[in-house]
């Protein structure tokens, strides 16, 4: 299973600075960009097991890091 994480999808929006303005524990610092790919990564390795998931990024430009 690939969890799509680039290209605009919803996964991307959150770890862009760009496009995530939010306040809370998911926006702000990259860290925090992070979380909801780290948390949905884990819950399908929980589901599927680890040794089935990858994860598709794509290179963040400077400007939308």
């Amino acid at each position: 299973m690939e969890i799509h994480a680039a290209n605009g999808y919803l996964i991307d929006q959150f770890m862009r600075r760009s496009s995530n303005t939010r306040t809370d524990q998911y926006g702000g610092s990259l860290e925090n960009r992070i979380r909801f790919a780290c948390e949905v990564t884990a819950a399908v390795c929980e589901t599927v097991g680890a040794d089935k998931v990858g994860i598709r990024l794509a290179p963040l430009l400077p400007s939308g890091a």
